[in-house]
């Protein structure tokens, strides 16, 4: 990890073609690491790795609610960054990213039998072996919550997400965005208390 780091150090002094000086300046380290993938440098997929991989878990995570699937949706979604890259744009990375993790999700959602229950062993086994009791309790908070208010608070209170990339991520306008995580914490506000 160390190297990797060393090694992604020395290339941000290296000037990013088809990007302006303007935009160099305000990018991010993820920005800068896909946009080096993009342009045929494959190291740069360990730095994606390391600035993403939690991220993209609790995405996952949120909608498939399985710690199994979630490994395999972070699995296929960092598969398909190497896939699609000549598809990037050149900014959102992190909604870029996190918006196929979203759909990789959703559609290991799709796919289950719809008599097939949730397996919670795994999650039970963490809890019962941890002595952290906050996370648990935010764990019952959130279960209070629909599946689309859980993904939203995620996104929005882990993921550090603005309106607007939620928006892009779920498919919903960033208006709706907005009113559907207000409601959510006020949701959260009356039932915890």
């Amino acid at each position: 990890m160390l190297i990797l780091k060393k090694e992604f150090a020395e290339y941000s002094a290296v000037p990013i073609p088809k990007i302006s000086k303007k935009m160099v300046v305000s990018m991010t380290k993820l920005d800068r690491a896909v946009s080096l993938l993009a342009n045929g440098d494959k190291s740069a997929f360990s730095a994606i790795y390391d600035l993403m991989a939690r991220l993209v878990y609790s995405v996952a995570y949120t909608v498939v609610e399985n710690h199994q699937d979630a490994e395999d949706v972070m699995q296929d979604t960092f598969m398909d960054i190497n896939k699609y890259i000549g598809r990037y744009e050149g900014k959102g990375a992190k909604s870029w990213i996190l918006s196929m993790a979203h759909h990789r999700a959703i559609d290991v959602v799709r796919r289950r039998k719809p008599n097939l229950s949730i397996d919670d062993t795994d999650e039970f086994t963490t809890l019962a072996y941890n002595d952290d009791y906050s996370k648990l309790e935010v764990s019952e908070m959130l279960k209070s919550l629909t599946p689309e208010e859980r993904q939203i608070i995620m996104y929005r209170v882990y993921g550090k997400m603005s309106h607007k990339e939620i928006a892009e991520i779920t498919g919903l306008s960033e208006a709706t965005a907005q009113k559907k995580y207000r409601r959510a914490l006020e949701k959260l506000r009356k039932e915890w208390r």
